[in-house]
């Protein structure tokens, strides 16, 4: 049985409306929390609440902000390894993740190959990206993977986490973004209060439907891959 779990229920949004048009089988998608306490807390609480299986396994999908210049905004990442700021690192499921491989090929989805960086706040500049990618030399960045992994590997429970890039290197990111995504009223406030973020809360809008789709056209064909076997 797969469990799909994101960390915003933003992140998840197109694809309950994919699975809902085709009237596909009900899958088990949970919303975590963004960060460590967050994420951790409600995954051991997820493994807890029944007995898992050979098969069982989780897969992530969630936005990523791009620290490799060649990434652009909807591209897709399934990172080999989830690095933590200290340098330690944990390997993703390697059936999960030639799986992975497959049905993006199958959908005709381009993956572009790096591994993650875990960090504990949203980073939001340009510049902060160019420095964590000299640092690190890693893709991109989200603020789970990595603790997400730890309890998966911990409960001997394959994990594979899936990331579409919502703000590449070079592009700045609002600080309330993360708030306002999937809250058009919150947005429409901040542009009748201050008109002069029109543009930005616009081109972020833009940016979010384009990596929320990607999530979906992966998301649903991983699913359809699961179901498919789980008939045979």
């Amino acid at each position: 049985m797969l469990t799909v779990i994101a960390a915003m229920e933003q992140e998840l949004t197109w694809l309950r409306r994919m699975l809902k048009s085709i009237r596909a089988e009900p899958v088990n998608m949970q919303v975590i929390g963004i960060g460590r306490e967050r994420a951790q807390s409600s995954i051991s609480r997820i493994l807890n609440s029944r007995q898992w299986h050979n098969g069982d396994r989780l897969l992530m999908l969630g936005f990523t902000g791009g620290l490799d210049p060649v990434l652009k905004c909807g591209d897709l990442l399934v990172p080999t390894f989830y690095y933590a700021e200290s340098g330690d690192s944990i390997v993703a499921d390697g059936e999960m993740w030639k799986l992975a491989r497959l049905v993006a090929v199958e959908s005709k989805l381009t993956v572009v190959q790096g591994n993650s960086l875990t960090v504990d706040h949203l980073i939001t500049t340009p510049e902060d990206k160019r420095m964590l990618y000299q640092q690190h030399q890693v893709g991109s960045i989200n603020m789970e993977d990595y603790w997400a992994s730890e309890v998966a590997t911990d409960a001997k429970v394959p994990f594979l986490s899936a990331r579409s890039v919502l703000d590449p290197a070079g592009q700045a990111l609002p600080h309330d973004a993360l708030g306002m995504a999937g809250h058009p009223a919150k947005a429409a406030f901040q542009v009748m209060f201050k008109p002069w973020r029109a543009p930005t809360m616009l081109a972020l809008a833009g940016m979010i439907n384009k990596a929320q789709f990607t999530l979906a056209q992966f998301g649903l064909a991983f699913i359809n891959h699961e179901l498919s076997a789980s008939e045979r």
